[in-house]
């Protein structure tokens, strides 16, 4: 493998982590693929091949990522050092992750996805919604832990994406159905006021758990068997 290989395979493992395994984008990038045909390859591959002009955050993360990848290849340790977030070195992924949130640009993030997943949809056969993708990335952008959040909300849905996603992740065949749904988002249940508990106990602690996302219920379920919790072992 030539050097320059290696950084582009280096960088994409880390753009595969920070949107897939981290969940910060998995609900849509899963109906994507089960819905457009679309491989996981050419999925992942489109994160890196984005214009700067366009996507200003992807692109920022991309550059991120290969820049850290070069670091490593020139000798340089393979976490990325933050005296400002806990005085630790994080893994490449989660230091994108925390600098997204201190720098409050999820939200423009996100606008992002829904544009890059849109072009998607133009691109290949449309014998798909495009709403019910971007009704994917809406709910994935609400499940998403941030500090300073403490109020539960009802996200809506025209589809049961929760159920569906669900069944892919532990193997099972659930029919995406149009419908009305709605979900508790518990998200009083992971509340932080303050910065740095929030990077030590969701990012760094709660990596390997799946605590990136918050609870969520739906509203016809009593009991808690659809708990997000129960997705932490999907990485």
């Amino acid at each position: 493998m030539s050097s320059n290989d290696w950084l582009r395979t280096r960088a994409i493992s880390w753009m595969i982590s920070f949107l897939y395994f981290d969940k910060l984008v998995q609900i849509p990038i899963l109906l994507q693929h089960e819905l457009s045909g679309l491989s996981y390859k050419e999925i992942f591959e489109s994160f890196m091949n984005v214009s700067s002009d366009e996507y200003p955050i992807i692109a920022g993360i991309r550059d991120f990522f290969i820049e850290e990848a070069r670091h490593i290849q020139n000798g340089g340790v393979e976490f990325h050092y933050s005296d400002e977030w806990l005085g630790i070195y994080w893994p490449a992924d989660e230091f994108v992750y925390i600098r997204l949130t201190a720098e409050k640009k999820i939200y423009i993030f996100y606008k992002e996805i829904d544009k890059l997943f849109t072009s998607f949809h133009n691109k290949t056969s449309q014998n798909y919604s495009l709403d019910i993708i971007l009704e994917a990335i809406s709910i994935n952008h609400s499940l998403v832990s941030q500090p300073f959040i403490s109020n539960d909300i009802v996200v809506h849905s025209k589809y049961n994406i929760i159920e569906y996603w669900k069944g892919i992740c532990e193997g099972q065949s659930v029919a995406l159905i149009k419908g009305n749904y709605s979900y508790n988002l518990m998200r009083s249940q992971r509340n932080y006021t303050d910065f740095s508990q929030w990077c030590k106990e969701v990012v760094w602690w709660g990596n390997k758990k799946g605590a990136y996302l918050y609870p969520i219920l739906r509203n016809d379920d009593v009991s808690s068997s659809n708990l997000t919790t129960e997705l932490a072992g999907h990485h």
